[in-house]
């Protein structure tokens, strides 16, 4: 009965504002309402304000984001743009040009401030192997519904760990470093050098047939190596770590594994090559061009987290471990 009601409830949360844009569609489409003075305002309004109102006054008790009411407002711009006119889209443009960049600035604020708040309280407390993408996406993951989370998220650590992540981490003896003698910078180091002189003679080219074209691919190229540097720090942040009865095992900001140590079924130190088994997967995003050292196999089928929450799944997960015996002998130690 509860999931009936709860089922009810999201219909009417995400129906409603699906009907008043259906028969705000139909009311554009009749050439007579064009007779009326302003009615480019009065649907401008109830796409920009009465609808988004609607929504947030059916969600304001619910697990729902508050932040999901700039999604709806986005939609309604994105429709009325279609919808209306270009002569008559004089207060889209108005809204677009003025009150979405303060909207968005009042969001991303927001979103510092909780991170800021909450990476006080963590540390505060001295938790386990904090550290700044695992605090991150839970503060966006209580913002924004997943997949949005896991993009704010996964750019903004991009850019903390490209520009502002200087400092060297000490690794604790739980935790666990794979960069060291796995030669993943030395591979990401290469992929931004190769990137980089493509990007110079690739401009060269496509600017004798068109300038903007090639700046833009080449802004494209900058952002790319920007991205792969942020992942590549993000490596020195985040080792595999032992807790509370749980394996994290993580590569950067790239692919992250969370998995009950009672669930593995075995360990072992291999450089075997295992592409045909089936249900494998690889911790590194590098693929076949980086090694591994250690193999786990799980009793059960688990989730491969990856860049911006895609999800893979798994039973055998082969990575690498720069101290791979007391890797294993720790978590034997723990039961594995």
């Amino acid at each position: 009965m509860k999931a009936r009601t709860s089922i009810t409830r999201l219909v009417f949360i995400f129906g409603m504002p699906l009907v008043l844009l259906t028969v705000l569609f139909f009311l554009v489409q009749n050439s007579s309402i064009q007779n009326y003075s302003n009615w480019s305002l009065v649907v401008s309004i109830d796409l920009l304000m009465t609808i988004p109102f609607i929504y947030f006054l059916s969600i304001r008790r619910t697990k729902i984001p508050k932040t999901t009411i700039l999604l709806v407002i986005l939609l309604g711009l994105l429709l009325g743009s279609f919808w209306l006119p270009e002569e008559n889209q004089f207060y889209l443009a108005f809204f677009k040009q003025w009150v979405l960049p303060i909207l968005e600035f009042l969001i991303f604020s927001w979103v510092a401030f909780k991170v800021w708040n909450f990476r006080k309280t963590f540390n505060s407390a001295k938790r386990i192997g904090a550290d700044f993408y695992g605090v991150l996406y839970k503060v966006c993951s209580e913002s924004f519904p997943r997949r949005i989370a896991s993009l704010i998220a996964t750019e903004i650590a991009v850019f903390y760990y490209g520009f502002l992540f200087w400092k060297k981490r000490a690794i604790n003896p739980n935790e666990f470093t794979y960069h060291k003698n796995s030669g993943s910078l030395s591979l990401i180091g290469a992929l931004l050098v190769i990137i980089g002189v493509e990007t110079y003679v690739l401009h060269l080219m496509v600017s004798k047939w068109n300038e903007s074209v090639a700046w833009a691919l080449s802004v494209l190229s900058f952002y790319t190596i920007i991205q792969l540097f942020g992942f590549a720090k993000s490596m020195l942040d985040r080792p595999h770590k032992i807790a509370e009865g749980k394996l994290y095992l993580r590569y950067g900001i790239m692919n992250e594994a969370v998995i009950t140590i009672g669930d593995i079924q075995s360990i072992a130190l291999s450089s075997n090559e295992l592409g045909n088994e089936e249900d494998f997967r690889r911790l590194s995003f590098l693929g076949s061009l980086e090694d591994h050292n250690v193999v786990i196999r799980l009793k059960n089928e688990q989730f491969l987290v990856g860049l911006y929450g895609t999800k893979k799944t798994y039973k055998t997960l082969s990575f690498f471990v720069d101290n791979k015996v007391e890797f294993k002998n720790r978590l034997e130690a723990h039961g594995c």
